[in-house]
């Protein structure tokens, strides 16, 4: 699952056999060999998950509603590994279907900082609808950029997103658009910084041509600037996701003379070749849509995470197998007294599920030895 739930149930557990006369330094360098050495039987212990069991999973993300279930996988499927799934909640929509787009992922190129998400309900992102997008191969701190900026929302609402790529990170520009966005201005900045200045450049113009920009380049004579339009912009710690409904000719062209040349750039392919998948969260009431939207998340983050890692039995199972299988000794008696913290707290998740069964005993929980 999401692991809220377990998430909670460990901290109980850390806390209920915690003794704080009995908590120092020694104590948490145990914990902490005692966490490694659970992430080492993890995975050793996760599987590959075939179709059948991504299906199962998804199930049971969504509270065993097949149909909505039906509806995500169809939506992984189209997207493949490499293209990307999100979800909106439909205004007017009573029935969750999934909609096929056109996108461009920018993977390695999320925000700059934490400070420009816009969404912090389920996980720290941006997302907006309709995004205008600047485009700029500053390298220093440009005063034009900031200007343009401030033009851009001259006579419209502060609500407007507006995405901001920059070929390079430039602490004193970040610093100045994190204040602009402080005073409710919806805008993103990301860096399009590669390995090396041409593929950097290239990047720029293939995001500027996928949203109809012109980039401002100070180095030109042209000090111009076009904005560009996204439908919908994704924007995360990780990865940049731009959409459009209606992909520019001369992209499309770029594309083909991509797949065409001898030589093929297969990175910059799939990065163009993006498959989006919306999954469009519908509902008779505004609170049936907020619920059903949030079993669709967590389906969706259960799913990219076994594909990413593999699964292991629920229920708490897998952990309690584990915490049998440590049987590491160590020198220090207060490393000791930690490391075997973390075997008894592991056993919190599937002890809480019994007790909650009517199947746990009076005395459930182990003392901490």
């Amino acid at each position: 699952g999401d692991s809220t739930t377990t998430t909670a149930v460990f901290m109980q557990g850390y806390i209920r056999n915690l003794r704080r006369r009995k908590f120092n330094k020694a104590v948490e360098r145990g914990i902490l060999k005692g966490v490694e050495e659970v992430y080492k039987h993890m995975d050793s212990l996760s599987k590959k998950a075939s179709k059948k069991d991504l299906k199962q999973i998804c199930k049971v993300a969504c509270n065993n509603d097949e149909s909505l279930a039906n509806t995500i996988m169809k939506a992984i499927d189209y997207a493949d590994t490499e293209g990307i799934v999100e979800y909106t909640i439909s205004p007017d929509q009573e029935i969750t279907s999934f909609e096929k787009q056109d996108g461009y992922i920018l993977k390695g190129h999320g925000y700059a900082s934490p400070f420009f998400a816009n969404r912090e309900d389920k996980k720290i992102s941006f997302e907006a609808e309709n995004v205008a997008v600047l485009v700029s191969s500053t390298w220093d701190y440009n005063q034009t950029i900031i200007s343009k900026i401030q033009n851009f929302y001259e006579g419209i609402p502060r609500s407007t997103p507006l995405l901001i790529i920059l070929e390079r990170p430039n602490s004193e520009m970040m610093e100045k658009l994190i204040s602009i966005k402080k005073v409710n201005y919806n805008i993103c900045l990301i860096y399009a910084n590669e390995y090396d200045e041409y593929s950097s450049e290239s990047l720029l113009n293939e995001v500027s041509s996928f949203v109809g920009a012109k980039p401002y380049d100070p180095r030109s004579e042209d000090k111009d600037i076009i904005f560009g339009l996204a439908d919908k912009v994704v924007v995360n710690l990780e990865d940049t996701v731009l959409i459009v409904n209606d992909v520019p000719s001369d992209f499309k062209k770029t594309l083909e003379l991509l797949e065409k040349a001898d030589k093929r750039d297969e990175k910059r392919i799939k990065r163009m070749k993006t498959k989006t998948a919306m999954i469009v969260v519908g509902g008779k009431t505004s609170s049936e849509k907020r619920e059903v939207g949030d079993r669709v998340d967590d389906a969706l983050s259960s799913i990219k995470t076994t594909i990413a890692e593999g699964h292991l039995c629920g229920g708490g199972g897998a952990l309690a197998h584990i915490s049998g299988l440590m049987k590491t000794n160590l020198n220090h008696k207060e490393e000791q007294r930690g490391y075997n913290l973390v075997k008894t707290v592991l056993k919190e998740p599937l002890l809480r599920i019994l007790k909650n069964a009517n199947r746990g005993s009076a005395k459930w929980y182990e003392p901490w030895k």
